[in-house]
């Protein structure tokens, strides 16, 4: 891995004993690793129990400092600086990256290698928002905000004070 990016995690799916980790390689492409902790099933060639696999899902073009995040979608910052969101489909040997679902945070570029961090929560019309915070100028930090499923993104500027 290329030990400047941050390490990304999954591991609260219900029923599952599966836990996932994402990493940026030394190509700036993110790799998804996953483990099956549940030592009550037969290991097989294809699902190993107890030990750290390679999923065959992968994307490129990754700012090589990226900060990694997930809730609802896999975020990352690309290599062009935009933040970027990702529909996953989890199934450890196959898990994939779906092809509908990705998009693009905001309508502003984040500082390169800006820490990230996202989630979701209940909004007042009865539903719920995902709110990516991440820092377009370094002495900022944005929340960009949208309903869970689509829809157009808003910001607001968080003040940080001066001390």
């Amino acid at each position: 891995m290329n030990g400047h990016a941050g390490v990304g995690c999954y591991s609260w799916a219900e029923d599952s004993t599966i836990t996932y980790v994402m990493m940026v390689n030394a190509a700036n492409s993110v790799e998804f690793h996953w483990r099956d902790t549940n030592t009550n099933k037969t290991a097989t060639e294809e699902h190993p129990i107890n030990e750290w696999v390679k999923a065959s899902a992968e994307i490129s073009n990754f700012n090589p400092a990226t900060s990694l995040a997930y809730t609802n979608y896999f975020y990352a910052q690309l290599d062009d600086y935009t933040i970027n969101g990702y529909n996953m489909s989890w199934g450890a040997n196959k898990t994939t990256i779906l092809p509908e679902g990705h998009f693009v945070v905001g309508d502003e570029l984040g500082m390169s290698g800006t820490h990230l961090s996202v989630t979701a929560m209940p909004d007042q019309g009865g539903g719920n928002s995902l709110l990516v915070f991440y820092q377009v100028d370094g002495n900022d930090i944005t929340d960009y905000t949208r309903d869970l499923l689509a829809g157009q993104w808003t910001s607001t500027n968080i003040e940080i004070p001066d001390s």
